[in-house]
Order: structure tokens, then C-alpha cells, then sequence
């Protein structure tokens, strides 16, 4: 099997073709193959926040303690060091993981809803990251000067993946009473459309309003729970106040 048929191998035997940009760029670097995953519309709209598949989280990425998190350091396929933060956020009594901090490497790889960030693991076990486009030809290979530097750097130290809407919010006006529920008014609704499906799980909303606030709401019966992460919402709906209220905020919510 000549080097281009070649494939990087990962710690579980997956693998990733020595073919495409991505590959070879692991390979180049001596790397261990780890995941990868394709960007979403929410890990893709400019916040850097990244929802990490729950195997790749638990397998790949440290332990985690608290909602906070912990800061991962790693380098891209090029060269250039970042550090990231890892954390989750319960979602329907689960965890979704969240690696925060991706913004320069998304920009610096051009990739966008649809393209992949690709994750392996350096010799010295530091975490290394590169993007990968879906059409091939979009990306091209690593420096190798740059390259040659990564390869001696030093070690440092049910979910479901948010689902999205096919309802645009709507501004609206809001009655607020005071203890972080709000109540829509008769003449509109709140700034959300609002999903029927009570299954409290938090889905989210690709175009939703980025200053819009972290609420509790109730209309016809169903309980919402909005949350603004950085500007980027997620709602979920429930039969009940006091359900909407403990994941609004076991999710970390005030």
C-alpha cells in the first residue's frame, strides 16, 4: 500500500484516509487520528462553540467534574497553539459537551456549516486540531516548516446534538414576573416560535435572536425554557412550570 492509500489509524482502529487534506496533514505530523465533526449551523455561526459527539467527549477529551469545565491545550495542523475550554450543559438529564474557543481555527481553515474540524492526538499527546471542507480541493496542506515545529511540541498538562428549527423567531413583547418566568402577553408571542414537542430536550435555533434573554415562559399550557449561551439560543418545552424550571437551571441558568 503506497503512503497516499494510507490511512491514519485511531486508538479504536476508525481511521481517516491519508488521501484527503485532513489526513494528510496527521500523517505528516506523525499524529493519532482521534474524530472528527461536522459542523452544524451552530458550531459554524462565528461563537467558536462546538457540540463534541458524546463518545468522541468521553473517550477523547479529559474528565470532567463541573459544568465549568476545564481548558484543553492544542495546536493546529499548522503550527499555531490554542487553548480551548471543554465543558458541558445538562440537556434532558444528560450531558451535551462543549468545546468553547474554536473561532480562529474555523476561520483560519475556512470552514463553514456542512465542513469538519478533524481532531488527532500529537506523539507527545497533545491535542491537534485541523479543518477539513467538504468539497476537497478547498484545503490545502500544512506548512511544513510549521509542521516540523508541531511534531516536538510538548504535552501540556441520551444527548442528542442541538436539532434545528424550522421556525424563524419573531420579536415580541414580554411581561416579566420578576423571578426569571415570563408570560406572553395575549397580543403576541415571545421572541421564539414555539416547538410542540414537550420532551425537554434543548434544540437549537439557527436564527435566533442573540440578545434575547434566558427565560422560563408559558403559552396554551406548554412550558418553555430559552437559554442565550453567548448569543446562541436553545429552547425546550415542557407540560409543566416546575419541570421547565429545574433544567432551565440544572443547565446552569440564573
Amino acid at each position: 500500500m503506497t503512503d497516499s492509500a494510507a490511512a491514519v489509524p485511531r486508538p479504536d482502529n476508525g481511521s481517516i484516509s491519508a488521501v484527503t487534506p485532513a489526513g494528510k496533514a496527521l500523517a505528516h505530523l506523525q499524529a493519532t487520528y482521534l474524530f472528527e465533526k461536522t459542523l452544524t449551523t451552530s458550531d459554524a455561526n462565528g461563537q467558536g462553540r462546538i457540540v463534541v459527539p458524546k463518545f468522541a467527549a468521553r473517550e477523547y477529551l479529559p474528565s470532567l467534574d463541573i459544568t465549568n469545565g476545564v481548558t484543553v491545550p492544542c495546536c493546529d495542523s499548522l503550527g499555531q497553539k490554542y487553548t480551548l475550554r471543554f465543558r458541558y450543559w445538562v440537556n434532558n438529564q444528560s450531558r451535551m459537551y462543549l468545546l468553547e474557543g474554536t473561532q480562529e481555527a474555523q476561520a483560519k481553515y475556512k470552514v463553514q456549516a456542512g465542513d469538519s474540524m478533524v481532531f488527532g492526538k500529537l506523539p507527545s499527546g497533545l491535542l491537534v486540531l485541523c479543518g477539513q471542507h467538504s468539497s476537497a480541493d478547498r484545503t490545502g496542506l500544512p506548512n511544513q516548516k510549521a509542521a516540523s515545529k508541531v511534531r516536538s511540541a510538548p504535552a501540556t498538562g441520551k444527548v442528542s446534538g442541538p436539532a434545528l428549527s424550522n421556525g424563524h423567531p419573531r420579536s415580541a413583547k414580554r411581561q416579566s414576573t420578576g423571578t426569571g418566568v415570563t408570560q406572553r402577553n395575549a397580543q403576541g408571542n415571545t421572541a421564539l416560535e414555539p416547538l410542540k414537542v414537550q420532551d425537554g430536550v434543548f434544540r437549537a435555533i439557527p436564527h435566533g435572536l442573540s440578545l434575547a434573554p434566558s427565560t422560563v415562559s408559558s403559552l396554551s399550557g406548554v412550558w418553555t425554557a430559552t437559554l442565550n449561551l453567548a448569543g446562541e439560543l436553545y429552547v425546550a418545552h415542557f407540560d409543566s412550570q416546575e419541570a421547565a424550571l429545574e433544567a432551565f437551571h440544572a443547565a446552569g441558568a440564573d
